[in-house]
């Protein structure tokens, strides 16, 4: 009887190893599902992250007008009035001498080829030599084919304009732009509804004030964080812009506005305002020097900020690993495009944050730590 009771241990241990299979598969499809989740309702969660993340930025400035004694819906109001009129004069400032390049594109692509037709030798050779193939192929093709036969009709496909595309994304595009507005309103305005709202649902007054104080370190850090990098983006725009100025670059402000924009995306924004700016450099100047000082001080002022400036004023708490970066920048940017590479760092940030001031996941701070 004994000896029967003991037979079933292997099989038990063969089912708990058939059953850890079977939770990491049903685990992989829920992290699948959640990420194509995310992926198709794009359009519903971009704008709710948008205003979280705006949110937080700006809470601490309701913090501040709450202790001036104006009250969260007034400072909600005047938080959004500042930030519109800012965004407006912005765009109104920067729209023309945006289109004035969009207008310019072609001229400057043709330039550019210009500027590189020296190099093409080798490659028109080759050009030439294929060329030569393909005329003699043809001709062997017409021998074969019989006197009756008529060409085949091509059916050009008309590509959609700018003006079109314009047109089609407009309406997504200001329907996402009033749901950040709106809810942005309503999480400024309600101030620390949600931390009241969090305290009646925890049952014992031991774990209420512990999770009341892990949530007003979470959004303390994090507004902090954020407001930092803004400013400090804010900050490169200004300097790079000046340099531009200083060396004759036309639309200096305009570029200044895309380094600030870029500067959210770690590596690969600074890289690609580089190149931008290249570009732009070879087409406007003729002398090499110029050319390759537009560059030049671009690339230097991002490893002043990326390496010096930003570690030293963000701190080592908020130092996030190059590999979990890289890997938050495609994920995101598979998602949800340019808005999902811009946002992806301050929210890895914020995951972070988080993750620090709840035990049970200081591993995963410790993962994401550079």
């Amino acid at each position: 009887m004994t000896a029967d009771r003991e037979e079933p241990a292997p099989i038990a241990r063969g089912g708990s190893r058939r059953f850890s299979l079977r939770s990491g598969a049903v685990m992989g499809i829920f992290i699948l599902m959640v990420l194509y989740t995310i992926y198709f309702a794009a359009p519903i969660l971009i704008p709710i992250t948008m205003a979280l993340l705006l949110a937080l930025i700006f809470s601490s400035v309701i913090g501040w007008l709450e202790r001036i004694h104006i009250r969260p819906p007034l400072g909600a109001a005047l938080v959004l009035i500042v930030m519109l009129g800012g965004f407006t004069a912005g765009v109104y400032g920067l729209a023309q001498p945006a289109m004035h390049w969009i207008r310019q594109a072609p001229v400057a692509l043709h330039k550019l080829e210009r500027t590189f037709q020296s190099a093409h030798g080798p490659l028109d050779q080759l050009k030439k030599t294929r060329k030569e193939i393909e005329k003699l192929t043809d001709s062997e093709s017409d021998s074969d084919s019989t006197p009756t036969s008529e060409p085949q009709k091509v059916k050009v496909v008309q590509q959609p304009n700018i003006v079109n595309q314009a047109l089609t994304t407009t309406p997504g595009v200001l329907s996402g732009a009033g749901i950040t507005i709106v809810l942005l309103y309503f999480l400024l305005a309600s101030g620390d509804s949600f931390l009241r709202s969090l305290a009646h649902v925890i049952p014992q007054w031991r774990d209420k004030k512990v999770a009341v104080e892990i949530a007003r370190g979470v959004q303390h850090h994090i507004s902090r964080y954020l407001m930092t990098v803004t400013l400090i983006n804010l900050c490169l725009g200004f300097v790079d812009g000046l340099i531009l100025w200083a060396i004759g670059m036309p639309s200096p402000v305009l570029w200044g506005a895309l380094i600030a924009l870029f500067n959210y995306v770690p590596y690969v924004g600074a890289a690609a305002a580089i190149i931008i700016l290249a570009l732009v450099a070879l087409v406007t100047f003729s002398h090499i020097g110029t050319i390759l000082l537009v560059p030049a001080a671009i690339f230097g002022m991002s490893v002043l900020e990326g390496q010096f400036i930003t570690p030293h004023v963000v701190g080592r708490r908020l130092a996030l690993s190059p590999v979990a970066i890289f890997i938050t920048l495609v994920v995101w940017g598979w998602m949800w495009g340019v808005v999902g590479a811009i946002i992806a760092v301050p929210m890895l940030a914020a995951f972070k944050l988080l993750c620090e001031e709840i035990e049970v996941l200081n591993p995963v701070a410790e993962f994401l730590t550079a």
